[in-house]
């Protein structure tokens, strides 16, 4: 027993500290963002490639050209493309899993893109990590016509705010600050200056 009222440290009690295990998802997290930030190039390379040309175009339409040059915008394409991309560049499969990236088809134990046939935006921390992504269906075909990443270890959607990243600058800057519903409406927003 401990006199005192002093709680003793986890080392004396046998137990391992918490730091490590902090460190340990810190370390985890960064794996995360840093997987996002280059599936991400890879989506805006897909936007831009030729054969994608439908993809691009809506965008343009919907946001105009330099907003969709400067937001990161990017394009999943209809088929296992991210899929063959991760193998080519020898990218971690479970990583690319749990950050909603790659689903499982658990009747064919095989992966699959979670995004199909989407224009997908990047979604950011304060500090513009990459912590998932939101997506608009381009098909038509689907149930639903945003898809978000489920959350990970580096997307908690309770603590995120779509936008945050360019909003919280421009809230400084203009001592103004808008709040709206969706992906789409922040979007627009910024797609139009606000």
């Amino acid at each position: 027993m401990y006199g005192g009222g002093l709680t003793p440290s986890p080392r004396l009690r046998g137990e391992r500290s918490p730091l490590p295990c902090r460190q340990e998802q810190r370390l985890h997290r960064e794996s995360i963002w840093n997987l996002n930030e280059r599936v991400a190039n890879h989506f805006v390379q897909n936007l831009y490639d030729p054969t994608n040309g439908n993809a691009l175009q809506y965008a343009i339409n919907r946001f105009g050209e330099q907003y969709v040059r400067e937001s990161g915008m990017g394009y999943a394409a209809k088929e296992n493309d991210l899929f063959s991309w991760a193998g080519e560049h020898g990218e971690n499969f479970e990583l690319l899993e749990e950050a909603s990236l790659l689903g499982v088809n658990s009747e064919k134990n095989e992966y699959y893109d979670f995004f199909r046939d989407r224009i997908v935006f990047p979604i950011r921390d304060r500090s513009k990590h990459i912590v998932g992504f939101t997506a608009r269906d381009l098909s038509g075909s689907s149930n639903s016509k945003y898809l978000n990443s489920k959350e990970s270890t580096a997307y908690k959607k309770k603590y995120c705010v779509f936008g945050i990243d360019e909003a919280i600058r421009e809230a400084v800057k203009k001592d103004q600050f808008f709040l709206v519903e969706g992906a789409p409406d922040v979007l627009k927003m910024h797609s139009v200056g606000i």
